[in-house]
């Protein structure tokens, strides 16, 4: 019907629909090009923070790396330099994995020099702003150090018995504690956990929690 009209009628017609549709359209347009240059933006954002991100911890292993001709040890300026740099990818990228191996490898420095308050703020770091892969290593490692803490209740508080990749060590870490706890009955049901979950490839292992288990006190002695 709308063929029969004259251009006058049409651009009447126009108008008319203009008027009781044309600001709602320009703000649809409107939403729809700010939501569009802003997933551009957040995109452009993520990919430099993710690089920026990237080369920092590049610095941060070239600084802890040792000498690969004389083998020397990491120089005191050098780990000064790989706790700055671990320092800002927390603050500036706490949501990057980068952060949270940075936090990992001042762990291990802060053990290194035996400064346990250090090790236990980098791995409490790494386990509260870490993914669900990474936290699993970084809670089984801070469980650790309570261990040599004698922390047994804190470190079994920490062991996460829901990772699959984990479960073995996990349970021989369980296992650990409780045989220092006298729980000699439940050392050994962990020793056997973490013996039917070790895999193919752990060997060293795969020999060694046999050797625990047959170690322990036989069933109804402990």
């Amino acid at each position: 019907m709308a063929d029969h009209l004259t251009e006058e009628e049409q651009l009447e017609q126009f108008k008319n629909w203009w008027k009781a549709n044309g600001a709602s359209l320009a703000i649809a347009v409107l939403v729809g090009l700010i939501a569009y240059f802003g997933f551009q933006w957040w995109q452009n954002h993520q990919q430099q923070q993710a690089e920026q991100a990237s080369a920092l911890y590049s610095e941060l292993v070239e600084a802890i790396e040792a000498n690969p001709v004389s083998g020397a040890p990491v120089s005191d300026e050098n780990k000064q330099t790989a706790y700055y740099i671990t320092e800002q990818l927390q603050t500036r990228y706490a949501g990057s994995q980068y952060a949270v191996n940075a936090s990992l490898f001042a762990a291990k420095m802060a053990v290194d020099d035996k400064n346990i308050e250090a090790a236990e703020k980098a791995l409490q770091w790494a386990v509260d702003n870490s993914n669900d892969a990474l936290k699993g290593i970084a809670s089984l490692r801070l469980a650790r150090l309570y261990v040599s803490q004698d922390k047994y209740d804190d470190a079994l508080a920490l062991i996460d018995t829901k990772s699959e990749a984990l479960k073995s060590l996990n349970a021989e870490l369980r296992g650990d504690i409780l045989l220092a706890k006298n729980d000699v009955n439940g050392a050994r049901d962990a020793y056997q956990e973490a013996i039917d979950n070790v895999g193919e490839t752990a060997s060293f292992r795969r020999q060694l929690l046999p050797i625990k288990l047959a170690n322990l006190a036989p069933a109804g002695e402990s």
